[in-house]
């Protein structure tokens, strides 16, 4: 990880835990954590509705909030975008994906933070490679992020088949409740 986004993400952490707000990194800084990609080029943040407008506030006082293009792919409750040091910071809240010709929304809470990576002593909050799996299907042009975690979890166990499950009672296509099924076969073989 470049040196100047992981200060970026140390001084983040340091100030949304200090405010108790509920969050976590997600996307490539999930893979990243998990050794399955070794380049990270943005931070993403995954936070809680009641706690958006504390973290915004956070951010401005270490960078400025970007123009955000409405994408229709997404239909988030909050995105932003921001720029600190040089790294941009992706926000977003209550996340929905469109995509497929379906909607599916994001159900992070406290049990999608399933572990945490310490950067110089920093708690960093990490959600799960297991949703992310999900997530990753559903965002157009992800194919490739699909195909890592794939050969992910074809030589590691699945640790959090309760939140693949509850990609199963969402409004996803066919095909990706399909290889969620498959995951969480994996899971019965043991």
């Amino acid at each position: 990880m470049r040196k100047v986004l992981e200060d970026v993400l140390k001084t983040i952490a340091t100030l949304f835990n200090e405010a108790e707000l509920n969050w976590a990194v997600g996307a490539s800084l999930v893979l990243y954590h998990n050794g399955i990609v070794d380049k990270v080029n943005d931070i993403d943040i995954v936070i809680e509705g009641k706690d958006v407008k504390k973290a915004e506030e956070l951010l401005l006082t270490l960078g400025t909030k970007q123009f955000t293009k409405e994408i229709p792919t997404y239909s988030n409750e909050y995105f932003g975008e921001f720029d600190i040091n040089g790294v941009e910071i992706d926000m977003m809240s209550e996340m929905v994906i469109n995509n497929h010709n379906c909607s599916y929304p994001y159900p992070f809470d406290q049990k999608s933070v399933v572990s945490h990576m310490a950067l110089s002593g920093v708690n960093i909050p990490v959600s799960s490679l297991e949703e992310w799996f999900i997530l990753y299907q559903m965002i157009p042009n992800k194919e490739v992020k699909v195909d890592l975690l794939n050969t992910y979890f074809k030589n590691h166990d699945i640790l959090y088949p309760e939140l693949l499950k509850r990609g199963l009672d969402a409004d996803l296509p066919e095909h990706i409740k399909e290889s969620i099924n498959r995951l969480l076969d994996k899971t019965k073989e043991k």
